[in-house]
């Protein structure tokens, strides 16, 4: 696609314009995708590396990865695994019969599936690590554009809850559970020998906000990030975000980074706004 060949034509044009070789990470949702471009890169005699081996020698060349492949490499050695994955299959037939059927009434399960994944764990949550009931039920317009009414977003809030409880009894996780842990050993160091020199994602439109922050805290520089997308398209239930609050997220964590002193605490002020938009207030 268009989006795609920009990628490509940015990874080899950023090739040429530096002297020194760069581990750089394309990732995407989709085998398929991935495949195609290390087939480009590899007729424009481009390196392409093999993550495992790649990342632990930090060598140069391009690591092209799905999200699912990249969370297999780099959580390899996590002490805490879950003995079940949650993907919207699994959340179709495992949970959602199981859920409070007064909660459920007249909510489809692809609409409480994004809502989970998107609204209720924002970019502002995943950022300030705050989240505020009152807020989302006031907020009447659901991830994915329509109307809910505020016994709805109730409704949705008590199945998350009930989400969440069954998830911590059986050890399952889902996606954001995993990007999230990814992110929190990102910022604390542990993958400090996993980091990269740029990021490409394409097919943005399909990652959650957690998982599209844990990418940009790969990254070693804001220069080196490049995410493109159509929000129009997407294969990926759970998915819904405008491209808004991804820059405003993207500045936020960059500030945020920027920000730490030597003690590890932020002196940078963050606030949320009405409809989870992110905006800077105030650098000291």
């Amino acid at each position: 696609t268009g989006k795609t060949l920009v990628l490509i034509n940015r990874i080899l044009f950023r090739k040429r314009a530096t002297e020194q070789g760069l581990l750089k990470l394309f990732v995407t949702q989709s085998s398929l995708l991935r495949d195609k471009v290390e087939q480009d890169l590899r007729k424009s005699h481009t390196a392409v590396l093999q993550p495992d081996k790649a990342f632990r020698s930090q060598g140069s060349g391009v690591v092209c990865v799905t999200w699912t492949q990249l969370l297999q490499v780099l959580l390899a050695d996590a002490v805490r695994k879950p003995k079940r994955f949650i993907d919207f299959g699994n959340f179709l037939t495992l949970f959602w019969p199981k859920a409070s059927e007064h909660a459920r009434a007249n909510l489809k399960p692809h609409l409480v599936w994004t809502e989970f994944n998107t609204s209720l764990r924002s970019f502002c949550q995943e950022l300030l690590g705050e989240f505020s009931h009152e807020d989302y039920v006031a907020e009447t317009t659901a991830a994915v554009g329509v109307n809910l009414s505020h016994k709805d977003k109730q409704s949705i809030l008590a199945l998350f809850e009930q989400y969440s409880d069954w998830k911590q009894r059986k050890n399952y996780a889902d996606s954001v559970d995993v990007a999230q842990q990814l992110l929190a050993q990102i910022r604390d160091g542990s993958l400090k020998a996993f980091s990269v020199d740029e990021v490409f994602v394409d097919e943005v439109q399909d990652f959650a906000p957690a998982e599209l922050l844990a990418l940009i805290a790969l990254c070693d520089s804001p220069q080196g990030v490049t995410m493109a997308g159509d929000t129009c398209q997407t294969i990926n239930p759970g998915s819904s975000f405008c491209f808004e609050d991804v820059l405003e997220a993207f500045n936020a964590e960059w500030v945020r980074r920027a920000s730490l002193d030597s003690s590890g605490s932020l002196s940078v002020c963050v606030a949320q706004a009405a409809r989870s938009k992110l905006h800077l207030l105030k650098i000291n």
